[in-house]
């Protein structure tokens, strides 16, 4: 979602699975511990037309990426990767060795090339 414009205040790093942003984690855990009565008091949220357009893109990238726990790593670590990861003279190849070296248990040319070609297409690269 921070790649389509929305802004979560959760910064990330990479690590072992991929993206991931401790304070994200913390908000995570601190609302699954509230109970019924303390989620009751927590503020109705009204979406924009243009949030709600970002929250359909998202489902709908979730969906092919979660076919799979790992499926879902490797688009999020290529998506890290490309946008956030800093790399000297970032180009498609240097992203590929990268992730290859980073990820060889999941990395396969085929992978690669469809995540790829399929984030450059939702413009998220």
């Amino acid at each position: 979602m921070k790649k389509s414009g929305v802004h979560l205040d959760a910064e990330f790093n990479f690590y072992k699975y991929g993206p991931y942003s401790p304070n994200l984690t913390n908000l995570y855990y601190t609302v699954l511990d509230l109970n019924e009565k303390e989620l009751k008091k927590l503020p109705d949220v009204e979406l924009t037309n243009i949030e709600k357009e970002i929250l359909k893109k998202f489902k709908r990238n979730l969906n092919k990426w979660v076919s799979s726990a790992k499926n879902l790593e490797f688009y999020s670590s290529l998506l890290f990767m490309s946008r956030d990861m800093y790399i000297q003279n970032k180009n498609k190849e240097k992203i590929k060795t990268l992730l290859k070296n980073y990820k060889p248990g999941l990395f396969t040319e085929q992978l690669f090339t469809e995540a790829y070609d399929y984030l450059e297409g939702e413009g998220l690269l």
